[in-house]
């Protein structure tokens, strides 16, 4: 007898809430071994990367087999096709995770990473993405405001603090190029990683609504 359309979107949620906190962990492993130049760690965040990708293509392959499978319509099948999304959107977190650890398995150069603004951005990027998570699984509207505002604050972080930061350690020395091409490329992986989370705040408002969001006016209740 099939499972009640209800139970296979129950079981995928539980299963989005717990893929959700593996890749947020490899994303704050991979930041963790940058900062303390372990590349013990960011090995582990590569070899654990491939188990991962195909958790994330199995849970979107049963939303894809639950959308032919069940027909839905209208709430349900805006419910399947959110899912398939956020895999999307966890699975290019992931791919910043490695190639976060890869910037520093590469890396020919010794130097202190312990970097204040890519703690901060990483601290706000964890957030995020937590955030996005629970207001697809709790449906809550109000929280997508919030997600706005966290974006706008790592979007300043690094686009203003950060980049006035990187252009004072190359006026120090200009040798300073390389060590500031590295921490670019870390900033850079992580501001994708927030991009990517606030872009879904889209698409819980379509699953909540059934319209598209409005910039400016998405915290409304329609």
């Amino acid at each position: 007898m099939p499972k009640k359309f209800s139970d296979i979107v129950n079981e995928m949620d539980r299963k989005i809430e717990l893929l959700g906190e593996e890749i947020i962990k490899n994303l704050n492993l991979s930041v963790e071994g940058y900062y303390t130049n372990k590349k013990d760690i960011c090995n582990l965040v590569i070899y654990k990367n491939n188990n991962i990708i195909k958790n994330l293509e199995s849970l979107e392959m049963y939303a894809v087999k639950s959308l032919c499978l069940y027909r839905p319509v209208s709430k349900d099948l805006r419910k399947l096709l959110t899912i398939i999304k956020l895999c999307s959107m966890l699975e290019k977190i992931e791919e910043c995770a490695v190639k976060i650890s890869s910037v520093l398995i590469n890396s020919k150069f010794n130097f202190d990473r312990n970097d204040k603004y890519i703690n901060r951005m990483s601290s706000l990027t964890e957030e995020i993405i937590l955030l996005s998570i629970s207001s697809y699984i709790n449906e809550n509207i109000n929280k997508i405001d919030e997600i706005y505002k966290l974006h706008r604050e790592i979007e300043e972080i690094f686009y203003e603090e950060f980049q006035r930061y990187l252009a004072r350690k190359i006026f120090e020395d200009i040798f300073n190029v390389a060590i500031v091409n590295e921490l670019t490329n870390i900033g850079k992986y992580l501001e994708r990683c927030e991009n990517s989370a606030n872009d879904f705040r889209k698409d819980i408002y379509f699953l909540i609504t059934g319209k598209k969001m409005i910039e400016g006016n998405y915290a409304k209740k329609v």
